[in-house]
């Protein structure tokens, strides 16, 4: 449920594979913001440590200069050589062009996945799964305070409006074949 700005400060001194935990330098923005510590799971971990063996190093071995950024533009800056941060613009357009090669249509935003672990997050601690306060649940996702979780809670009260609507669809449909 990270921010994209928070996942693109991440330095190399900000992620900790072993504690599996990153502490991103900015957040909105804002480099004065309050710094969060995240958690992160193994499938992570082994997303980050291949990019940073397969990906990063190689592209560290033809430059002069590293960047304290874990996440780099790949693209080496002739003129300094060195590695650039990622910016917004790159990791927006590495996703639309990962979107078009897997086949995913239609408008995809960076926030997406934040938006999906909010309300994966609603719906576990709806259905009982997992027990979780509002400060839980305020921490994971780095809010200020619970009224950011309203349009996620809105967006779910929609969709089970929706299914609801079509199960009954359904059942109205097989009560007048019988």
């Amino acid at each position: 449920g990270m921010r994209i700005d928070e996942v693109l400060s991440i330095t190399q001194d900000s992620y900790n594979a072993y504690n599996q935990t990153v502490k991103p330098t900015r957040s909105k923005g804002k480099k004065n913001s309050k710094k969060r510590l995240i958690v992160i799971n193994d499938e992570c971990i082994k997303v980050i440590e291949n990019y940073i063996l397969n990906e990063r190093t190689p592209a560290l071995k033809k430059v002069k200069k590293d960047s304290l950024y874990l996440f780099v533009n790949l693209k080496i800056n002739t003129l300094d050589d060195k590695l650039e941060p990622l910016k917004y613009l790159n990791f927006y357009n590495s996703l639309n062009s990962a979107a078009k090669k897997s086949n995913i249509l239609g408008n995809v935003r960076t926030h997406t996945g934040r938006s999906h672990r909010a309300i994966e997050l609603l719906r576990v601690v709806k259905d009982g799964k997992l027990k979780l306060t509002d400060e839980h649940f305020r921490l994971i996702m780095g809010w200020k305070n619970m009224e950011s979780s309203e349009p996620y809670i809105q967006h779910e009260n929609e969709q089970q409006a929706i299914e609801l609507s079509r199960e009954l669809s359904q059942m109205k449909r097989l009560l007048s074949n019988e």
